[in-house]
């Protein structure tokens, strides 16, 4: 018989607010107060590259998520999300131009957030309509024993990183794969979100990073890993410090850097079918959550979202899908 295991709720609370920084100075630009935190510096003249680049797809059930990991002590950063509304009709009539010739500029709060993308292009239908969408709250599993392991052979290379207006990415040359079983799939870039997209056992991370793959066949694979807050990481201060801080790239040839550094040892995670985070919100993705988190700074976290307040959509339904896990 299938038992369904419900995990308690983490901090005593259906939710848990997620932590967002004490100052912030808007969605493409950074303080030089969050900038020192970090030892960030201004993009030099030569960057350039201004496209906005989205998220390019048993009978036994498993025992509850640990949900205890992490439930850390956010509140002395903890802030409202911004309420702008009048800032963001701006932007809206900015991009008028822009939406006429390419798909509609969108966002995360006001006349352009979340819960508006399904009207603001044709092109973003699957936002408002999708039945597998991304993110989800993960507060149950299947366990499948066949589940194959997360193998990354991912290569050390430059650092591209990109401020796309969105978050803070970073674009991988061809070459580096990561295989789950018998599929594999290539690295396209990273990117970063604040509070974490998915929720595990209720509850959002500081962070979370998600790694884009395609395979030879267009489908895509995603890995979400959650960043809790702790120790000072020193990748993350290396891509902090290079990020642009207006829209735009920065190459930094002789700074050397593989992506498989900002995964936990154990890569034990939860597999389902789901959706693109951002516009068009395109379904078929194939979605690798792990299970253990890394960790990053509180002036790490403060320092991104004084550029970023808020960059993660909310949690979709889950309707009739399953995750599965070991």
């Amino acid at each position: 018989m299938k038992t369904f295991l419900l995990l308690a709720p983490v901090c005593g609370l259906a939710f848990c607010p997620p932590a967002f920084a004490e100052d912030y100075s808007g969605a493409n630009s950074i303080s030089d107060e969050a900038a020192a935190l970090a030892g960030m510096e201004p993009a030099s003249g030569d960057e350039h590259h201004d496209d906005a680049h989205s998220e390019a797809a048993a009978d036994d059930y498993g025992a509850p998520l640990k949900a205890e990991a992490h439930a850390d002590p956010l509140e002395d950063i903890v802030v409202d999300a911004p309420t702008h509304v009048e800032e963001h009709v701006e932007i809206a009539v900015e991009h008028k131009e822009e939406a006429r010739h390419g798909p509609a500029h969108w966002g995360y709060v006001g006349v352009e957030g979340a819960d508006q993308w399904g009207g603001l292009d044709e092109a973003y239908h699957a936002c408002a309509a999708g039945v597998k969408q991304s993110p989800i709250n993960i507060h149950e599993f299947m366990r499948d024993d066949a589940m194959g392991d997360i193998t990354l052979s991912y290569q050390t290379v430059p650092l591209s990183v990109v401020n796309n207006g969105h978050t803070i990415q970073v674009n991988y040359p061809a070459g580096s794969t990561a295989s789950v079983g018998d599929r594999t799939f290539e690295l396209l870039q990273y990117h970063f979100h604040t509070p974490s997209e998915h929720y595990l056992a209720g509850a959002p991370y500081a962070m979370e990073v998600h790694f884009v793959h395609k395979n030879d066949a267009g489908k895509l694979g995603v890995f979400g890993v959650m960043m809790k807050l702790g120790a000072e990481n020193a990748m993350i201060q290396n891509i902090w410090k290079n990020a642009p801080a207006e829209k735009g790239e920065h190459v930094v040839a002789d700074l050397l850097l593989n992506a498989a550094d900002l995964f936990p040892a154990d890569k034990s995670d939860y597999t389902y079918h789901g959706s693109l985070t951002t516009p068009p919100c395109s379904e078929g993705v194939h979605w690798h959550v792990l299970e253990n988190p890394i960790e990053i700074s509180q002036k790490q976290l403060i320092a991104f979202q004084t550029m970023f307040p808020v960059n993660a959509r909310p949690v979709q339904p889950m309707g009739d899908r399953v995750v599965k896990g070991k």
